[in-house]
């Protein structure tokens, strides 16, 4: 059976005209975890809707699929492991991955440092880690190609290895390199992307832009077996003499450009005449995955104005649960108005739009188009706001920007307009200046009026060419092993330079402005501009190793301001956020009573950044407002309940429905403590829902009292808050009432409070869950300024 974007789309509509039968549902269940949560719904309710899938979710599915790659290896703490399966209770990581384009390629996932830092008494050096260059793996013998920076490439020396890798395997460390920039893209493999000649590759400056741009009937083929519309789409697609495109295709329709490949495109020294493709893989696609439109602190610091505040509420449905007051739900709340309260000093949302570009043509003097259902054709200016910034960039751009109303789109559609009069600012101020191409970049165009304020037309800005100092020529080595060793030592040792070098632009800054010459801006634009390249070639970032250089050119006490900066506070005022609530409120379980200056230390730990973002601040503190805390009665009413049920049901259960439910239990709680850890590979959500469908399926099998009172005797209060639903808490009578925050203290327990005036009272996020009747005050609970008390509706 076939499965594309189409498949699911139409799931409903076929499964309802008998076009599916149950053998059709179990295979398409074995596809992924979203397909199988939609069947195992429609089979519990027997309602079609529950299969119900929007274009956008059924392209996610299909194009993101990632699989569970159990027995992989994995380098951990200096070993190479086997990856665990989710039976797997020990520490072992699990790995999930999309698939790659070559089969028999071996992965060697890295959950160890590829980077070592180690510290003597004069100093310290940065020490790059390598895999072997052979390895044993279930029987078999492979071979190192080459490495990326959390990846080692591995081909078996028993099977040949294919006619598109062999031209990359030389003794030149650039190579190895760009073997491992194609080898390192995933996606959803493609059999129309087979066969195609290669057509006219244009030379050019303007012409490198990542964009393969296809006849309309290619497009339409692509189309067809992905079960969506194809246009501007990010792929890769390899050719039978080594060469590979890396970058957008896009028809000659909605590009408006002749066919041809504009960049984008590696080929080996001694490419074929006339190559065809041989495989191809499409990884996203512009219109059907759109990003949302923010700014951050990177981009209004370098510009020198402040960064938005625009604090945002906790959704609908997680206040509701919240007011159940219920523990885990709680905690689920102050989950994420916590980690909001932390996203404030880091970034927010702008009007506009957001997206990766690919290229079109307007005859008008725009410099970007975007295509979409729902908009009204005019010419605007916006903001362009693009990552990673440079310190050259010291403004933020105003661009004129074509709107058209398309309505064969499935969504909205940014093209770089590609017209010859806009080659100028294309040349230099797209891609000299901001460093951007066509193959997959991507940024926000902003109609905010807060940000449109601070923006320059670029006649008005000062050009720096970033592009300068993006490549140099790289030598044949003595052996491979140096030229493999040589491309890793380069990859894994600048890339983590990047951000490194954008601190210290960001804190000489915020030290005095004076202190930012035009020498020292150009210098650190040019080391951040090596390391980039660095990743994917010779880039002589060597020239910018250590700190010396930076040092040099500031005052002699720098290095005691200028890696212990206010910025190190602002940078980690989300991490410290988020880790005091984990660390505070998830784990200090003590019968349910939590530190009555929680909330205050909470505070403490982010007012060392008062004084830099006062209003942030403040508008954290609105936030951190929010948060609560279960009441001691409610989380030993849960432990209660849950002993209860388990005395209760395990008791008339037999053992082999017991033995089901502890081994439910026992690998819950072993997925849930890997998913407190980033080094484990795997999600948190991914971990949810994984628990989610085990404790789903087994109700299926055995009583669900039996199940629920289990998890509440023996699962973290967290985790509850995420897996069980309202309705679970209804049947075990764990959900009376409603807590709420009030805005005054004088609230006396069995007081009614009409409704009129309880929805002037509480938040406003409350509001939409208050009906105007009469409420009886059963507990009131003191969180410092505020109140929150518990109501229940009187009959």
């Amino acid at each position: 059976m076939k499965i594309n974007v189409r498949t699911l789309v139409d799931l409903k509509q076929n499964t309802v005209s008998g076009n599916l039968t149950e053998k059709d549902l179990d295979h398409l269940s074995n596809y992924s975890e979203q397909v199988k949560e939609k069947i195992r719904e429609y089979r519990f309710t027997d309602k079609t809707d529950a299969l119900k899938f929007t274009l956008e979710e059924a392209f996610r599915t299909i194009v993101y699929q990632t699989k569970l790659k159990a027995g992989e290896p994995v380098m951990m703490g200096t070993e190479i492991i086997p990856s665990a399966d989710l039976d797997d209770t020990s520490d072992s990581p699990i790995i999930y991955s999309r698939p790659v384009l070559f089969d028999q390629l071996k992965i060697l996932y890295w959950k160890d440092e590829p980077l070592t830092r180690i510290e003597f008494d004069d100093g310290a050096v940065e020490k790059v880690n390598h895999a072997p260059l052979e390895m044993e793996w279930d029987g078999r013998q492979y071979k190192l190609l080459c490495e990326v920076q959390k990846k080692s490439f591995y081909w078996p020396d028993d099977v040949d290895i294919p006619a598109e890798l062999t031209p990359w395997l030389t003794n030149i460390p650039q190579d190895r390199t760009t073997l491992g920039t194609g080898l390192k893209r995933q996606g959803i493999r493609l059999k129309s992307f087979e066969g195609i000649e290669l057509p006219i590759v244009p030379r050019g400056t303007t012409n490198d832009l990542g964009v393969w741009v296809m006849s309309e009937v290619q497009i339409k083929a692509i189309s067809d077996e992905l079960g969506c519309n194809a246009e501007a789409s990010q792929v890769t697609i390899w050719f039978d003499d080594g060469s590979y495109f890396k970058g957008t295709i896009i028809s000659t329709k909605f590009s408006d450009m002749s066919e041809g490949i504009y960049g984008g495109l590696k080929r080996p020294s001694k490419p074929k005449e006339n190559p065809v493709t041989t495989r191809g893989s499409i990884m996203d696609n512009y219109i059907l995955v759109p990003w949302s439109a923010s700014i951050n602190r990177q981009q209004t610091d370098y510009a020198g104005i402040n960064l938005p505040v625009r604090a945002e509420l906790p959704p609908k449905d997680l206040w509701l649960k919240a007011t159940t007051g219920f523990p885990g739900y709680i905690n689920q709340f102050n989950d994420c108005v916590t980690s909001r309260a932390g996203k404030l000093f880091q970034k927010c949302s702008v009007e506009g739009y957001a997206g990766k570009v690919a290229v079109g043509v307007s005859e008008k003097a725009v410099q970007f188009i975007i295509r979409g259902p729902k908009l009204k054709d005019n010419v605007v200016e916006m903001a362009w706001l693009f990552n990673p910034s440079l310190p050259v960039h010291t403004d933020i751009m105003k661009v004129k920007v074509q709107l058209i109303q398309d309505d064969s789109l499935d969504g909205n559609l940014i093209q770089l307009n590609t017209h010859p009069g806009n080659r100028d600012w294309t040349q230099y101020w797209y891609m000299a200046y901001a460093g951007r191409d066509c193959d997959g970049d991507g940024f926000t165009l902003s109609t905010d009026p807060d940000i449109l304020k601070n923006t320059k037309h670029y006649s008005d800005m000062e050009w720096f060419d970033t592009t300068a100092v993006k490549s140099v020529a790289d030598s044949e080595t003595e052996d491979a092993e140096m030229a493999i060793r040589t491309a890793t030592e380069r990859i894994r040792l600048f890339s983590s330079k990047i951000g490194v070098y954008d601190k210290c632009a960001r804190r000489i800054l915020r030290q005095s402005p004076d202190l930012m010459t035009e020498d020292l801006r150009n210098s650190i634009s040019e080391a951040i501009q090596r390391c980039i390249s660095a990743q994917k070639k010779n880039s002589g970032a060597d020239k910018y190793q250590g700190y010396g250089w930076l040092l040099k050119q500031l005052p002699n006490d720098a290095d005691e301001w200028l890696f212990n900066n206010i910025h190190d506070d602002l940078d980690s005022v989300g991490i410290a956020t988020k880790k005091f609530l984990t660390s505070e409120l998830y784990y200090r379980q003590h019968d349910g009573q939590y530190p009555s200056d929680s909330l205050g230390a909470m505070l403490d730990s982010i007012s060392i950044v008062k004084s830099e973002m006062p209003h942030h601040f403040d508008g954290a503190v609105e936030l951190l407002n929010l948060t609560q805390y279960p009441t001691p009665h409610a989380y030993r009413n849960m432990k209660a309940m849950g002993r209860q049920f388990w005395a209760k049901y395990q008791a008339r259960a037999n053992h082999s429905e017991l033995t089901k439910v502890l081994e439910f239990i026992t690998k819950a709680k072993a997925l849930w403590s890997k998913s407190s850890d980033e080094e484990h590979g795997l999600r948190f959500s991914q971990t949810v829902r994984i628990i989610q469908h085990m404790a789903e399926d087994l109700i299926a099998e055995v009583e669900p009292l039996l199940i629920i009172g289990a998890m509440l005797n023996y699962l973290n209060v967290n985790l509850l808050g995420h897996i069980l639903t309202v309705d679970n808490l209804q049947k075990v009578g764990l959900i009376t009432g409603m807590f709420l925050h009030l805005n005054h203290n004088n609230v006396s327990p069995g007081s009614q409070i009409p409704g009129h005036k309880l929805k002037r009272s509480v938040h406003s996020g409350y509001r939409p869950f208050i009906a105007d009747c009469d409420y009886r005050v059963e507990h009131v609970h003191q969180i410092g300024e505020k109140t929150i008390v518990k109501v229940v509706e009187v009959q």
